[in-house]
C-alpha cells in the first residue's frame, strides 16, 4: 500500500492555523496506516480521511477501505451510520442548498478485470449508478463529456477522470441540468469512485473546485481500523 505523497491544487495558498491543525491530524492518521501524507491543501479546502466498511455485524458485507479526498471547507460532511446490524450509507459531502454534492461509491469490478481498458460507456454506467445511490430522483440524458487518465495511486492503481452531464428530474416535477466529474479506480476486486456534481449554472463558478476534489481522491485497501 505504498504511494507517493498527494499534492493537488497547484500553488499552495496561505495556510490558516485551523487548516494546518486539520492537515496535521489527517497526516497523523495516514502515517498510522503507513500511507503517504497530503503535502498541500489549497485555500478554502479541508482534507478528509475516513474508513469505509469498519463495522462488524449482520450486514458486514463491505470491504474495509480508507477513503481520502479534499472538499470545500464550508461543505457538510456525512459518514456511514453504524448500528447493531452493521454499517449503512456512504461517505459524502455537499452544499446541498446550492445543489453541490459529492459521494463515495463502490461496486463489483468489471468482468474483464482490467478497469483501465474499459470504454467511456462503461465508466458512464458506473457513474450513473453512483449518482443514483442516494436519491429516488430520476436521471436522464446522461452523457460522458471527457474521459482521461488521472494519477496513479497505491501499488500503481490507475485513477480515471470522467467529466459528465445529465438531467435531474426532481420530485417536484421540474428538470435541472447538472454537470460533474468523477474519479474511478479499482483497488482489490471492486471498483471505487468519488463523483462530484453541481448545477450546470454553478459549474462555471465551482467547476475547478469539483475537479480538484476528484483529482485528490485516493482509496486504499488492506486497512485494519482501530
Amino acid at each position: 500500500m505504498t504511494a507517493g505523497p498527494l499534492l493537488v491544487g497547484g500553488k499552495a495558498g496561505v495556510v490558516q492555523p485551523a487548516q494546518a491543525a486539520g492537515l496535521s491530524k489527517v497526516n497523523g492518521e495516514l502515517a498510522s496506516y503507513g500511507l503517504p501524507p497530503i503535502l498541500d491543501v489549497p485555500g478554502g479546502f479541508s482534507p478528509l480521511v475516513e474508513v469505509y466498511g469498519k463495522a462488524a455485524g449482520a450486514k458486514k458485507e463491505r470491504e474495509t477501505l480508507l477513503v481520502q479526498f479534499l472538499y470545500p471547507s464550508l461543505w457538510v460532511v456525512s459518514k456511514p451510520s453504524i448500528d447493531k446490524n452493521g454499517e449503512e450509507g456512504t461517505i459524502s459531502a455537499g452544499d446541498y442548498q446550492k445543489g453541490d454534492s459529492a459521494a463515495f461509491y463502490v461496486e463489483e469490478g468489471p468482468a474483464s478485470g482490467k478497469l483501465e481498458q474499459e470504454s467511456a460507456d462503461y465508466f458512464g454506467e458506473v457513474v450513473t449508478r453512483a449518482i443514483g445511490q442516494k436519491s429516488q430522483n430520476v436521471y436522464q440524458n446522461f452523457k460522458v463529456l471527457k474521459k482521461r487518465p488521472g494519477a496513479k495511486g497505491a501499488n500503481g492503481a490507475q485513477y480515471t477522470i470522467v467529466e459528465f452531464k445529465y438531467e435531474l428530474l426532481t420530485g417536484a416535477g421540474f428538470t435541472v441540468d447538472r454537470k460533474g466529474v468523477a474519479s474511478v479506480t479499482q483497488v482489490g476486486k471492486n471498483v471505487q469512485g468519488l463523483w462530484v456534481a453541481t448545477t450546470a449554472a454553478r459549474w462555471k463558478k465551482i467547476g475547478n473546485d469539483c475537479i480538484t476534489m476528484a483529482d485528490s481522491f485516493r482509496v486504499y485497501d488492506g486497512i485494519a481500523p482501530a
